[in-house]
């Protein structure tokens, strides 16, 4: 953008690396922007393999590479790092993790670099210095498979123990990097389990999935995953000469924990846990959390409790309307709904002014919007509010 000074950091020549961000005048925070940015290049024979990147233990990038040409090929990607700026308050270690084969057959060798850009704010651009950010896993040791750490099957949970450091925090998300592989890359398309047959090369577990999120046992929300096709699965026409939707840079599902507040700000340790709702026995999901918050600059502890937490767990309906020896048609449709109040309010607060909110129905594949729906806020005073949300969900898989 002419006439707006940036501020470039190379973060990633080493795969495991320290990332010092600027200090100098005119570069030093707070920023009113900052963005990751990931190039790549690989030639020979190679399958696509998939990768992340950590800054101070957090996940900021869930990435899947290009299966190459013998000639090479090059891609890059762009990614919005704003929300994560608490990071960049200090040094911190940065982590690229992408496993890779070569030998004789497999030639490809990857060529990876990152940068961070920083775009200094201005008074009127200045975020929110009360925010809130925090790694939900017990964080990555130098030479730590992270993906040993992250994975899950046949429906485990990967849960955090979180103790707030402060007790006035006043609106929160949780994003959950989450994808499927193995037998769970295209489960959209897997035979339901009472017609899996060992040896037919297919798999288990159904077409329903859901990536759900606990805070204490309670459900706070559910998604449903995107079908991501990475180069080399179902069709090239599905990747080449443009890749798949969203396969080099996989969004985090993004969910709402603001009516649990009242819950969390008590100074006590919480769990907080991320499933995928029918997850078959074989193939694996990689979740991993982060938490983005914002404190209340006026109050030293809010408090407050759920006033209503309501759930209709997934109703799966699983129908054969044609089937002959040769093939079979299933037809797999599922909904659940949820709905959750919460009360937030300083210590000692009355709590009477209460924010309402609506929820809007969702269609399918359509990351970044919780099954909740749209949260809807109006300021009545400084905080005191009472936030809702609530829609009902239903989707069908032909």
């Amino acid at each position: 953008v002419t006439g707006v000074q940036t501020c470039a950091l190379p973060i990633c020549a080493p795969s495991y690396a320290r990332v010092v961000p600027p200090t100098s005048p005119g570069c030093a925070g707070p920023w009113a922007h900052v963005q990751l940015d990931l190039a790549g290049e690989v030639k020979g024979v190679q399958f696509d393999r998939m990768g992340a990147l950590w800054i101070g233990n957090a996940h900021v990038l869930r990435i899947t590479t290009p299966e190459p040409s013998p000639e090479g090929i090059r891609w890059q990607l762009q990614r919005d790092l704003t929300d994560y700026w608490p990071l960049f308050r200090s040094p911190s270690n940065a982590t690229l993790q992408i496993d890779n084969t070569v030998d004789a057959t497999y030639t490809g060798i990857l060529f990876i670099s990152a940068n961070l850009t920083f775009y200094p704010a201005t008074p009127s651009t200045a975020p929110a210095t009360e925010a809130l950010l925090l790694p939900l896993h017990a964080g990555l040791a130098y030479g730590e498979n992270a993906w040993e750490a992250s994975s899950t099957a046949g429906g485990e949970n990967r849960s955090y123990t979180l103790t707030l450091p402060q007790r006035n925090l006043r609106l929160a998300h949780i994003d959950v990097y989450a994808s499927g592989h193995g037998c769970e890359e295209f489960w959209y398309t897997n035979v339901p389990d009472e017609d899996f047959e060992p040896d037919s090369g297919a798999c288990a577990g159904g077409t329903y999935r859901e990536i759900q999120l606990y805070v204490d046992g309670l459900l706070a929300g559910a998604n449903y995953p995107f079908p991501t096709i990475y180069t080399g699965g179902v069709c090239p026409l599905l990747w080449r000469p443009l890749t798949g939707i969203y396969s080099f840079n996989v969004p985090p599902y993004r969910f709402d924990i603001t009516p649990f507040l009242g819950l969390l700000n008590d100074g006590e340790p919480h769990e907080i846990a991320a499933k995928v709702f029918g997850q078959g026995e074989a193939g694996t999901w990689f979740l991993d959390m982060v938490l983005v918050g914002s404190h209340d600059p006026h109050f030293e502890v809010l408090t407050g409790r759920l006033l209503e937490h309501t759930v209709q767990p997934p109703q799966v309906r699983v129908q054969h309307p044609k089937a002959t020896d040769e093939s079979y048609l299933v037809t797999t449709d599922g909904g659940s709904s949820l709905r959750v109040t919460g009360l937030l309010e300083p210590l000692g607060g009355d709590g009477t002014a209460l924010q309402g909110g609506r929820g809007e129905r969702l269609q399918p594949w359509l990351p970044h919007r919780p099954l909740l729906g749209r949260l809807v806020r109006r300021s009545l005073g400084a905080l005191d509010r009472r936030d809702r949300k609530s829609t009902r969900l239903n989707s069908s898989h032909p």
